[in-house]
């Protein structure tokens, strides 16, 4: 294992048990607080020892959402929440779109899908994947139409637009199935006769609740035209909808959501501003691979020069015609590789565009304090952009000083020592980098850690922190 990849997974593990620990001790200290939320009681009567011992030790982890399964996010990525799950397969899906394998994409999209049914949004990635292949093809198509006759033209432009219908639809397939197919089978359990019986102890707390069980008859959504049950729970259990929780009440939970909806603003602006032409084409357009295209068929790679004027775009694995060899035959160049391995910036418009909509959507529709796992459980671009802003300041330090070490207050002394012994090295870098760090970062790194210990104490005694 590489030495990078070895210090972020050895880091992960540590600050995991540093959550573990954290929320033990608070479990332990602090009172739970009455929430009045779904809270089933536990049956321990049926408890082996080695379920105690687990409920002992990571009782603090059932809580909220959490309870319906016995996550930046610290601890909703390590309680047992599905968003952990969902980035999971989101982010392996982006990585199969970035080496063009859509199909496999799609599937992994589905499978997100299963785990949350928001993760729906991510078809737009695969949508906007292939649309950009077409536009690259039609192109390609396009600068080499001289060669062919009109008919041959028109008929290669066909195919290729059926091709990408073909695929299009297929892919729409694979990411859309498993939201129907999860529908499908809670209307076949809730709204179709049902032998099953629950648990005494969960029927009778239903019951208190007034909550609809399966055992009764077929809820209202049942008769539905389309009897979605995710659109009727949302609507008549948690009062989700157009601006439902914009009230005088929930000022706080607006204000715990204001880092992370300014963050993410300004990851939207940097990311959109790398490019402009690229973000008024939606990064559909790649300008780079365009400039490259002209330099190839003019036979001048090895005098390519780009004019980041112009755009800073840039594209991978490009193989181009460039016109007819000796005999005849259309040939290809190949892209020598200091080009293949230049970064994409079109390729993070659409993630920029995706997490500006999920900011509107959450500001809009949903319960505003769950805005900082839904939005740090969906896109890399946050992350992105802080590692974007941390590491142009490390490079800016060393190239200034020679990385000579800054001289340190007793009370940063003290932090460096105790992170030393624990090996967090990434954070005694940041201690020590401290005062170079600008106000947006300094601001970045203590709402980090603030939510890291805040947030875990909280959500491990019931306190509004989902």
């Amino acid at each position: 294992m590489e030495a990078p990849a070895f210090s972020i997974i050895s880091f992960s593990i540590r600050t995991r048990l540093v959550v573990i620990i954290l929320q033990f001790a608070s479990n332990m200290i602090l009172p739970d607080h009455d929430a009045d939320v779904f809270n089933p009681p536990l049956n321990s009567s049926s408890f082996t020892q080695m379920d105690s011992a687990v409920h002992w030790l990571l009782g603090g982890f059932r809580r909220w959402d959490a309870v319906y399964f016995t996550h930046i996010m610290h601890i909703f990525m390590t309680a047992p929440y599905s968003e952990v799950l969902y980035f999971f397969t989101l982010i392996y899906a982006l990585i199969g779109l970035q080496a063009g394998a859509k199909y496999a994409a799609s599937f992994l999209v589905g499978l997100g899908v299963f785990t949350r049914s928001n993760g729906l949004i991510g078809t737009a990635f695969v949508l906007h994947s292939i649309a950009k292949s077409f536009l690259a093809s039609a192109h390609h198509l396009y600068i080499l139409h001289q060669r062919y006759n009109h008919v041959t033209f028109i008929r290669k432009v066909t195919i290729l637009a059926l091709k990408t219908a073909q695929e299009m639809f297929v892919c729409i397939l694979l990411c859309v199935a498993p939201f129907f197919l999860f529908q499908y089978f809670t209307f076949i359990k809730f709204c179709q006769s049902s032998d099953e019986i629950v648990e005494p102890s969960i029927a009778a707390y239903g019951r208190q609740r007034g909550y609809h069980l399966q055992e009764d008859e077929p809820s209202s959504w049942c008769n539905h035209p389309l009897p979605l049950s995710y659109s009727y729970i949302q609507r008549h259990h948690w009062g989700v909808g157009f601006l439902q929780y914009y009230t005088w009440r929930q000022v706080p939970n607006f204000v715990l959501a204001l880092p992370i909806i300014f963050l993410s603003l300004r990851a939207c602006y940097y990311f959109l501003n790398l490019d402009r032409k690229a973000s008024m084409y939606l990064g559909l357009w790649d300008f780079r691979a365009l400039s490259l295209r002209r330099a190839l068929m003019l036979k001048k790679v090895d005098s390519f020069e780009y004019d980041e004027d112009e755009s800073r775009e840039a594209t991978q694995n490009i193989c181009l015609i460039s016109g007819k060899n000796d005999d005849g035959k259309i040939e290809d160049l190949q892209v020598p590789l200091h080009l293949k391995q230049l970064p994409s910036v079109s390729d993070t418009v659409v993630f920029a565009l995706h997490l500006f909509s999920l900011v509107i959507f959450g500001l809009l529709f949903v319960h505003i304090q769950v805005l900082t796992r839904l939005l740090c459980s969906s896109t890399p671009l946050l992350y992105w952009y802080c590692a974007t802003l941390y590491t142009s300041l490390l490079r800016t330090r060393s190239h200034l000083n020679g990385g000579s070490a800054p001289r340190l207050s007793k009370l940063t002394s003290l932090g460096v020592t105790v992170l030393s012994k624990v090996h967090l090295d990434f954070l005694v870098n940041v201690l020590l980098t401290w005062p170079q760090l600008s106000r947006e970062l300094k601001f970045i790194f203590t709402y980090f850690i603030t939510y890291f210990i805040v947030g875990t104490i909280m959500f491990s005694n019931f306190l509004p922190w989902t």
